[in-house]
C-alpha cells in the first residue's frame, strides 16, 4: 500500500491522502484494527460485507487473544447490530 501511495498519491485530495497515511502506518504497527486482518484474511476471506460481519462474529473465538480483546473494546465493531 505505501508503494501505491507513493506511486499514485497525487491522485488523491489531501485529506484522503492523510487518512490513507494514517490507516498505512495503523496496518505496519499492528495495533488497532490491523491486528485482525491476518486472523480474518484466514477465516473469513473474500467475503461481502454483511458475510463478513456475519463470519467475524461466528469466528471471533478462533481468533488471536490481541484480536478478540481489539473487538470486545471497540463499541463500533458490536456485531450484533449488523444484518446477518
Amino acid at each position: 500500500m505505501g508503494r501505491c501511495l507513493s506511486e499514485r498519491g497525487a491522485q488523491f485530495n489531501p485529506e484522503c491522502r492523510k487518512m490513507l497515511e494514517s490507516y498505512t502506518s495503523v496496518a505496519q504497527t499492528q495495533r488497532g484494527p490491523a491486528i485482525c486482518v491476518p486472523d480474518v484474511q484466514k477465516a473469513c476471506p473474500n467475503l461481502p460485507t454483511p458475510d463478513l460481519y456475519a463470519c467475524i462474529h461466528e469466528k471471533k473465538p478462533t481468533f488471536s487473544q490481541a484480536c478478540q480483546t481489539f473487538l470486545d473494546t471497540t463499541p463500533e465493531l458490536n456485531f450484533h447490530h449488523h444484518p446477518h
